[in-house]
C-alpha cells in the first residue's frame, strides 16, 4: 500500500508516501474500520473542533492514509490483471461487466490492464493522466473525480504526467495563480457504487474518496494505436501498435511521440549553436 503519514494528500511529486507490505485483513481493517474506531480516530486527530460533514474536507487528517493500487505478480515485468490476480473477485460473477465492454476492453488487442484500488475515506489522489484510456469502475463507496481537459496542462503546472497542486479546493493561487483558469475549465462527478466512468487518454483527473472505495480500473488500448495480434503476425501486415511494450503502468509517452520530441529537441539546439556561432562571426 502507499502510506502517507498525517496527511489526506498523496503527492506523486514530493513522494510524501512511502510502500508497506500489509496483509489484507490489515488492509482492509485501516480502510474500513468500525463506526466506533472511525469515530475515536477521527476525534483524538482533531479534538477541538466539531467533524465537518463536507466528507472532502482535509482538517482533520489521519495518523497515516493508505492506498492499495494493485501491480502485476512481478511488478518490474508484468502488468496488473485482476481477472488472474484475483480469481476469487471474478468468479461466480462477484465481478462482471457488460459484454458490451468486455468484448471490446479485455479483448487481446485492446486490454493493457485492469487494477484493483483500495482507500480509505479522505483519501485524494494527485492529480495525473494516462496515456491510455480507461474505465473507473466503482464498486463500494463514494468516488469525487475532477477531469480536466488536455488543453489545461500548463495551468495544472504539470511535471511529467502530475500536478503539484495537491488540495483543488483550496489551492495555494499565489503559487499556482494559473491553477484558476483550470478549475474554471474542470468537469467534477459523483461516483456511487455501480458507476462507471470512461477517462480518455491524457485527460488529467483528481480522485476523492467521500467514503473507503473499493474500485477497478480497466487500460485499454484506442483501436487507432493498434493492430490485432493475427494483424501484426501476419507477413504482409506490419504491426501498428504504437504504444511502449515496456509500459506497465499506462503513463509512458508513445514511443513515436517521444522520437519526435527528441528530434525537435536536436533541431533546436542546432539553431541555437548556429545562430551562437553566426554572432561570434559578426562580432
Amino acid at each position: 500500500v502507499h502510506s502517507a503519514p498525517k496527511s489526506v494528500h498523496l503527492d506523486f511529486i514530493n513522494k510524501n508516501f512511502q510502500f508497506k507490505h500489509v496483509t489484507l485483513a490489515a488492509m482492509y481493517n485501516h480502510c474500513f474500520p468500525p463506526p466506533e474506531a472511525a469515530a475515536a480516530s477521527e476525534s483524538s486527530s482533531n479534538p477541538q473542533q466539531q467533524q465537518p460533514t463536507n466528507a472532502t474536507s482535509s482538517s482533520s487528517s489521519p495518523k497515516e492514509t493508505w492506498y492499495f493500487r494493485s501491480v502485476g505478480t512481478n511488478m518490474k515485468s508484468e502488468k496488473s490483471n485482476i481477472f488472474k490476480d484475483f480469481t476469487g473477485l471474478c468468479e461466480n460473477g462477484v465481478f462482471t461487466l457488460p459484454s458490451e465492454v468486455s468484448d471490446v476492453v479485455l479483448s487481446p488487442t485492446h486490454h493493457h490492464q485492469s487494477c484493483l484500488r483500495i482507500n480509505q475515506r479522505k483519501m485524494q489522489l494527485w492529480t495525473h493522466c494516462d496515456v491510455m484510456d480507461n474505465i473507473l469502475i466503482n464498486v463500494v463507496g463514494r468516488k469525487r473525480v475532477v477531469l480536466f481537459p488536455v488543453s489545461q496542462h500548463n495551468n495544472l503546472y504539470i511535471s511529467g504526467s502530475s500536478s503539484p497542486v495537491l488540495n483543488i479546493d483550496s489551492p495555494n493561487l499565489s503559487k499556482y495563480p494559473r491553477y484558476l483558469e483550470a478549475h474554471q475549465a474542470s468537469i467534477e462527478v459523483i461516483l456511487g457504487p455501480g458507476d462507471a466512468l470512461v477517462i480518455p487518454a491524457l485527460w488529467f483527473h483528481h480522485i476523492t474518496a467521500l467514503d473507503a472505495c473499493i474500485s477497478v480500473n480497466l487500460f485499454y488500448k484506442r483501436a487507432s494505436l493498434c493492430s490485432s495480434p493475427a494483424a501484426a503476425s501476419s507477413s504482409s501486415s506490419v504491426s501498428r501498435d504504437l504504444y511502449d511494450p515496456k509500459d506497465l503502468y499506462g503513463n509512458k509517452d508513445l514511443p513515436c511521440l517521444v522520437a519526435i520530441r527528441e528530434k525537435l529537441l536536436q533541431d533546436v539546439k542546432k539553431q541555437l549553436v548556429d545562430t551562437e556561432t553566426l554572432s561570434l562571426i559578426h562580432i
